[in-house]
C-alpha cells in the first residue's frame, strides 16, 4: 500500500537531485456499463456492471540514476461505486460508503549489463509476456489471468518475479521465477469462472437429497519453495522469421474443484443439505512453440502451440460425512463405492492458435483460429474457435473496432466507436453481446452483455 501511494504521489514529489533523470506521467479514465441481460431474459432487471474500472486515476514514474540502472513504477487508484453495506451502522465508515482500491501495475528495478553487456536482470512486480501472436496466446503462463473484465479474455495480472534476459545476435534467452503464487482475479459480475457443481450433486448418492447452498472454498498455495513457478524461453529473431521455444512449471492460476467436500448443514425433514466444495490450484507444466513471419501479399502470420501436462483433480465425499447423513436418516446407507467426480483427468492435451494479419490503408484486420479456451482444461473439453478483430480508422479522430469469437454454438461480439477529443481525451461508445447453447463454453459470458460509455486521457 505504501509503495502504491508513493508512486501516485511521485507526480508531485520528485527527488530534486535526479530531476533531469526522472520522467513521470499519469492517466485518468472512467467507464459506465449497463447490463443488457434484461433484453434476453424478461425476468431480469437492467443493472450497471462494475468491472473495477468505473473511475481510475493512475500515475507512473521512471528514473535512470545511471545508464545501467532503471527504476519504474506504475499504480492505479480505483473508485468502486457499488456500496457493500448490510447494516445501517456500516454507512458510518468512509471506506464502505466510498470504497477505493490501489492496484500496482508495475514496480521494477532494471539492471543492465550484469556480468557482461549481454545480460540484464529485472526484479519486482511485472508482466512477462510470452507469445508472438496478437491478443490470444497459449504459451503465456507466468502471469495469472486478469478476469475482472470477463470479456478481456487475454488480460494478465502483474506478479512479483525475477527475470533474467540474455541476448546476443539473433538469439535471446529468458529465465523467470515467480516465488509467491498469485491467483487469477475472478469477475465480480457477468461470468462464473469456478467449476460447476452439477456433476457432483447429480451423483446417484444424492438422488433423494436437495442440495441447498454450495460454498466454494479456495485453498491458495502457501509461500513455500516448492510452490515457486519457473519458466524459460529461447528465441531466435531473423529477418524472415521469429522462432521461440519455452517451458513452464507452476500452478494453474484459475481454481479447479479438488478434494473432499464437506456437509455444512442439514435439514432432515426435507432431505436438504448445504455443502462446501474445495477449490485448488493444481500443478501444471507447459512446453510451448512459437513462430511468426510474413507471407506473400504483406500478410503477417503466426502460430503458437502449447503441450499441457496437467495434474489430476477430483471431488470426493468422505465416508464419515455420508455416515452422518445415514445417522440422521437422510440417506439409507453409505454408497459403495463412494461418489467421485473427476474435474480434471490429468491427461496431456494440446492447445494452439494460428493467425493472420493484414493492414490495408485505414483497415487493420486480424483473423485467428484458437483450439482450447483458457477455461477448458481437459482434452475432451477442448473446442475450436474462430476470432476476428477489425479496426477501421474512419478519420484522423474516429476509429471503429469490431471483435468476435465463436465456436459455432456460442459467440462473444464486441464493438466500439472511439472519438479523439482535443488531441488529449478519447471517448468510447460500445457494446458487448454474448450468447450460446449449454454446450458452449462461451455461454458462461452471457451475463457480461452490456452497453458501454467511457473516457480516457493521458498526461
Amino acid at each position: 500500500m505504501f509503495v502504491s501511494v508513493a508512486v501516485l504521489a511521485a507526480q508531485f514529489v520528485a527527488p530534486p537531485v535526479y530531476a533531469e533523470d526522472v520522467r513521470r506521467g499519469g492517466r485518468a479514465a472512467t467507464n459506465i456499463r449497463l447490463s443488457t441481460v434484461c433484453l434476453q431474459n424478461s425476468d431480469d432487471d437492467c443493472a450497471f456492471l462494475d468491472f473495477y474500472d468505473t473511475l481510475e486515476l493512475g500515475s507512473w514514474l521512471e528514473a535512470r540514476p545511471t545508464d545501467s540502472v532503471r527504476v519504474r513504477g506504475e499504480a492505479t487508484l480505483r473508485f468502486h461505486p457499488l456500496v457493500q453495506a448490510d447494516l445501517a451502522e456500516d454507512l458510518a465508515y468512509p471506506y464502505i460508503v466510498h470504497p477505493v482500491s490501489i492496484r500496482i501495475e508495475e514496480a521494477i528495478i532494471d539492471l543492465f549489463g550484469v556480468a557482461g553487456d549481454a545480460t540484464d536482470i529485472r526484479l519486482g512486480v511485472q508482466e512477462i509476456p510470452w507469445g508472438l501472436g496478437e491478443g490470444l496466446h497459449v504459451v503465456d503462463n507466468l502471469n495469472p489471468w486478469d478476469l475482472e473484465n470477463p470479456l478481456a479474455i487475454d488480460a494478465r495480472l502483474p506478479v512479483a518475479a525475477a527475470w533474467l534476459h540474455w541476448h546476443k545476435g539473433i538469439t535471446s534467452w529468458e529465465l523467470a521465477a515467480v516465488p509467491i503464487f498469485s491467483p487469477s482475479s475472478l469477475p465480480s459480475a457477468g461470468f462464473e469462472a469456478t467449476p460447476s457443481t452439477d456433476a457432483l450433486t447429480n451423483d446417484p448418492a444424492f438422488e433423494d437429497i436437495e442440495v441447498q447452498d454450495i460454498e466454494l472454498r479456495v485453498n491458495v498455495p502457501e509461500a513455500l519453495p516448492e510452490n515457486i513457478a519457473v519458466g524459460s524461453r529461447l528465441k531466435f529473431t531473423t529477418a524472415a522469421v521469429d522462432l521461440a521455444i519455452s517451458g513452464y512449471h507452476g500452478r494453474d492460476s484459475i481454481p479447479q474443484g479438488h478434494g473432499a467436500m464437506v456437509l455444512t448443514g442439514f435439514q432432515t425433514d426435507q432431505g436438504r443439505v448445504d455443502m462446501a466444495l474445495p477449490l485448488a490450484f493444481p500443478r501444471v507444466s507447459v512446453v510451448g512453440l512459437e513462430a511468426r513471419g510474413e507471407l506473400p501479399g504483406q500478410l503477417g502470420a503466426w502460430a503458437e502451440v502449447a503441450q499441457v501436462f496437467p495434474a489430476r483433480t477430483e471431488l470426493t465425499v468422505s465416508e464419515s460425512q455420508l455416515q452422518a447423513l445415514v445417522n440422521l436418516g437422510t440417506i439409507p446407507q453409505v454408497p459403495d463405492p463412494l461418489p467421485v467426480v473427476v474435474t480434471q483427468d490429468g491427461e496431456t492435451y494440446t492447445r494452439w492458435v494460428v493467425g493472420l494479419e493484414k493492414m490495408t490503408g485505414r483497415v487493420h484486420a486480424i483473423a485467428q483460429w484458437l483450439h482450447g479456451f483458457p477455461t477448458e482444461r481437459q482434452r475432451a473439453d477442448l473446442r475450436d474457435y474462430g476470432a476476428v478483430t477489425t479496426r477501421f480508422t474512419l478519420t484522423d479522430t474516429i476509429i471503429l473496432e469490431l471483435q468476435a469469437i465463436s465456436d459455432g454454438d456460442g459467440t462473444i461480439a464486441q464493438g466500439a466507436l472511439e472519438l479523439l477529443h482535443g488531441d488529449a481525451a478519447e471517448l468510447v461508445f460500445g457494446m458487448a453481446w454474448a450468447n450460446g447453447s449449454e454446450d458452449s463454453t462461451l455461454s458462461a459470458f452471457e451475463g457480461a452483455s452490456h452497453v458501454h460509455f467511457g473516457a480516457e486521457t493521458k498526461f
